[in-house]
This record gives structure tokens, C-alpha cells and sequence, in this order.
């Protein structure tokens, strides 16, 4: 049999990628990253802006003043992508595929499932001694939010997106073993 080709983007359009048939333009993946990851993203654009603004002020044709816009700064990581772009594209691409797939097989995480995910993971941060004397795990969480600059909202998001792949395989494992999967189906080596 014939490779199948990929699917041919007409020129000029604004697509980065597909999954399942829905694309993903540079606009949704800029967007999505300054959503999802906007410490990142900032520092990304940072960088850049910085590098831009070196080269026009201290370059062979320096300049002593510059203006830098948004669009400008856009327009450079389209034209050569950063590594943390590319790694939010196969992400955002990863996403999209467990998110058509969950739909499909009408898997859900709950937001009690992400809570009590959440909650098991400021307990081992607990475990392992991270947690500062004397605070408290919401305190721990607030300053968690200050230092990553995310909100409590996308951190759920977050976690939720990461259990999705998770369900999916609890599923399929609970389908050949003809019962949902527990503690019990699991074996302990040593």
C-alpha cells in the first residue's frame, strides 16, 4: 500500500497543524500559550524583544532609539519558532487528540478528580519536606499561583488535560478485563 500524504495546506493560510481534522492556527497557539503558560510565554517575548532591541541600539547600525511592537515581536517567532513554541504546538496537538478521543469514548475527568489530584500532590510536597513550617497547604497553593502566575482556575485546567490520557487508559484497560479498574488489579513489586 501507498503512504498516505499529509493533507495539503493551501499557502497563505495562518495553520501550524491538525489533529482528528481541526487545525490549529498561530494565532490560537500564541494565544493558548499565553493562557496556559504565561510566565513562559513572557519570558519568550522578553528574549526576543531583547534580543531585537540589542541588536538596533548596539549593532553595526546602532540606533539610539527604537520602538518594538507587538506585531514585530510576533512576526519574529513566526518566522523562526523557539523551542518552548514547537513544544506548545505537539502539546496543544496532544491535547486536541485526547480531548476528540475522550469525547469519543465519553470519558470525563471530574472536578473532584482534579481536586483530590491536586490535594495528593500538596500532601507528597508535604512528605517531602517542601512545605515551609506552619503553613498551611492553601497558603502553600497561593504562593505556588504568585510564583508560577497562573490562577487556581489554570492550574485545574492543567491537571485536568494531564488525567485526561490517564482515564483513557483506565478505561481500555477496565474494557479487557471486563470490570473497572481498582487497587486490586494492580500488583505490588518489591
Amino acid at each position: 500500500p501507498k503512504p498516505t500524504e499529509p493533507a495539503k495546506v493551501p499557502a497563505g493560510t495562518d495553520v501550524v497543524g491538525s489533529v482528528f481534522g481541526k487545525q490549529v492556527t498561530w494565532a490560537e497557539l500564541l494565544q493558548r500559550m499565553r493562557k496556559d503558560q504565561p510566565q513562559q510565554f513572557n519570558q519568550l517575548v522578553g528574549q526576543i524583544a531583547g534580543a531585537k532591541a540589542a541588536a538596533a541600539l548596539f549593532g553595526p547600525n546602532s540606533q539610539p532609539q527604537i520602538t518594538l511592537t507587538a506585531d514585530e515581536i510576533l512576526a519574529s517567532i513566526r518566522q523562526t519558532p523557539p523551542a518552548p513554541i514547537v513544544t506548545m504546538l505537539d502539546t496543544i496537538l496532544l491535547q486536541d487528540a485526547f480531548k476528540e478521543q475522550a469525547a469519543k469514548d465519553n470519558v470525563a475527568v471530574t472536578d473532584a478528580q482534579v481536586q483530590d489530584y491536586i490535594a495528593a500532590q500538596i500532601k507528597r510536597i508535604r512528605a517531602a519536606g517542601q512545605v515551609p513550617q506552619g503553613q498551611t497547604d492553601q497558603q502553600w497553593l497561593d504562593n505556588f499561583f504568585k510564583q508560577q502566575n497562573i490562577t487556581k482556575e489554570q492550574l485545574a485546567n492543567n491537571v485536568r488535560q494531564s488525567m485526561v490520557p490517564f482515564a483513557l487508559f483506565e478505561k481500555e484497560v477496565g474494557k479487557q478485563l471486563g470490570h473497572p479498574v481498582t487497587p486490586a488489579d494492580f500488583v505490588q513489586i518489591r
